[in-house]
């Protein structure tokens, strides 16, 4: 997901890895469960800036083990509008050249994974 990224805060997270990981796989759990019961289901990723929200929502979304348990993709939602511009074209960036076409055919995935949604308001912790 991160190869060859120019996104480096996100790449270099100063989050603690295991409770990333732990966020990941409880996140996995519940969907897996959630599919397997034909329920719909919502996670919600909260913390202090820093914390690692954005790296669990993109490992998330981006989980290959999870997508092929649910026979579906994940979006990651954000009330941060720059942030979802900012990832949107890295990725996109990153998808041409990896699979060698033009950017605006590989601007499609990242708008269908990564959403601004502006009821999610981003707070600020003093």
């Amino acid at each position: 997901m991160f190869a060859e990224m120019q996104v480096e805060d996100i790449a270099k997270a100063g989050c603690d890895p295991i409770n990333l990981t732990a966020t990941v796989e409880t996140i996995r759990k519940i969907v897996v469960e959630s599919a397997r019961s034909k329920k719909k289901t919502i996670c919600f990723v909260t913390g202090v800036p820093g914390a690692g929200k954005t790296l669990a929502g993109l490992r998330t979304v981006h989980d290959r083990e999870l997508r092929d348990a649910t026979g579906s993709d994940s979006v990651f939602l954000t009330g941060n509008l720059p942030l979802v511009k900012v990832l949107q074209a890295a990725l996109a960036r990153d998808m041409s050249r990896r699979r060698k076409n033009q950017l605006r055919v590989s601007s499609r995935d990242p708008k269908t994974t990564i959403q601004y949604c502006p009821w999610i308001q981003e707070r600020t912790y003093a």
